[in-house]
Order: C-alpha cells, then structure tokens, then sequence
C-alpha cells in the first residue's frame, strides 16, 4: 500500500492514471517519478498534473533500457506503442519515431520504494539498466509479463528475467484479475515451462524477502560471542547500505539486520 512520504516510479507511464494515483496516495512528502517516450502521452499527462495541482510528479519524456543514447519507437494497435527493432526496415515504417533512451542507473540515485513496469516487453531493458539501483533499495516491483514480447523487445527469456529477481531474494506473485489476490509463484522454472501461449500476458508482484540477510546476519553474530546479540535490537534502519555489503558485513550492521529481525511486526 502506498502511504505519505513514499516514492513511486512509473515506468511506461502512458497517460499518467497510476502516477496521479499515486501521486494522491504520496502527497506532498513523497513523489512520483513517471517515464514515457511517447510526446502524446506526455502532453496529457503534464495536463493531468496541473487540472489535479499535483507538485510532487517529475515527468521524464524517454524510453529507459540498458543504454544511453536512442531507441526506436512506434505506435502499436491496442497500445500507446513500444519500443521496436533498430533495423533499416524500422526506420522506413512512417510510425516510427527515434527518442532518447537512458539507463535508470545513471539517473535515479534516491530511494525509490515501488516501481511499476509496464513497456511492452521492454521490461528486460529496464532492468539491465536499473539493477544497481534495485539490489541497493530492493523496492516492490509491478511488471508486466509476456514471454513473446520479452523474447522479441528485450531479447531476455522470461525464465531469465524471473530467475534474476529469485536469485536477488524476491518473491514472485501472479495478480489474479478476478479475485485481485496475488497468487504465489514457488518455482519460477516450472511456472515458465507450463505458461501455455506465449503471447499471454499476466502482472506479476516482485516482494523483496529480507529473510536471507536476517539470517546471515544472526549466523554472524552466533560467531562473535562478545557481541549481545540483542544489543542494537530497539534501533531501527535502512537495510540497503548494509545488506549490500552481506560479504563485508561489520558486527554492527550485523547486530542492526538481527534487531530488526526480532522487532519485526508478527
């Protein structure tokens, strides 16, 4: 659940209905950062923020993906469009327009909490430019899935893109579009082999599990009997920086991830 002070990403933000709505579930404290390469797009979603007065959404107009320079991009029926092969018979489609692409890396250093993906099999692209800023914040991921679009734009098979977040210790969850429940997946490998069609489309819920870090972090401090083990457990911090470093980890760091651990809701 979104709340005040929060920062969401938008990330194929189309016309903007997700960043308004979470632009009005942040508020003032918190932000919305929104990319879409699409000008149309833009141009209403930009009226969109001034007919809600919404200050709190930063409006990036390119593509993200796994470099920086250009894309190819076009309308497609059914959509606001996609990115689309950099060939000689792209550049000839009368659809087709070049805009700028940047690696999320290089532009987003801050905190970010939830990230919403949603670019039309680019998403491979997006992460291969972003994992540093995912392995060092780990925030909850939305993304669409289509193992044909992820194959054709990303050139990633959809086991890989899956087993990337399991080996960065998230869980992976299929949203139900009936029941809006999310639906456990507990073996990426199977859940891809037994897919079905290919061009099926689902939207799937990336939670990070910082049960592993606890864990490395309590086996830590068994070793070091002179460190109590409860005797950071009342302080409270940002995991990032110190789960980060899991092979380099001081008896502090490893004392607050153990604390935590124990002060955890139940």
């Amino acid at each position: 659940t979104l709340k005040p002070g929060m920062v969401f990403m938008d990330i194929g933000a189309n016309v903007g209905f997700y960043s308004m709505l979470a632009a009005s579930k942040v508020g003032n404290s918190g932000k919305v950062i929104s990319f879409d390469p699409n000008t149309e797009n833009c141009r209403l979603m930009m009226l969109s923020m001034y007919k809600n007065q919404f200050q709190n959404i930063e409006l990036y107009p390119f593509a993200l993906g796994h470099k920086t320079g250009y894309a190819l991009f076009s309308t497609h029926i059914g959509s606001n469009g996609g990115l689309i092969a950099d060939t000689e018979a792209s550049l000839l489609n009368p659809n087709c327009t070049v805009v700028p692409m940047t690696q999320l890396d290089n532009l987003i250093q801050e905190k970010v909490d939830v990230i919403k993906i949603d670019v039309e099999g680019a998403e491979g692209l997006v992460i291969n430019g972003g994992k540093a800023l995912i392995e060092r914040h780990r925030p909850i991921i939305t993304s669409e899935f289509s193992l044909e679009m992820l194959s054709r734009v990303s050139k990633m098979s959809g086991k890989d893109y899956l087993c990337y977040f399991r080996d960065q210790h998230y869980n992976v969850y299929v949203c139900d579009r009936n029941t809006h429940e999310l639906v456990a997946v507990p073996n990426v490998e199977a859940f891809v082999d037994n897919y079905g069609e290919q061009t099926r489309i689902e939207d799937l819920v990336l939670i990070p599990n910082w049960y592993p870090f606890y864990a490395k972090a309590q086996g830590f401090l068994l070793q070091k009997s002179d460190v109590p083990p409860r005797k950071y457990s009342g302080l409270y911090c940002y995991l990032d920086h110190a789960a980060s470093k899991s092979q380099d980890m001081t008896i502090l760091e490893a004392t607050l991830l153990f604390g935590l651990w124990m002060e955890r809701p139940r």
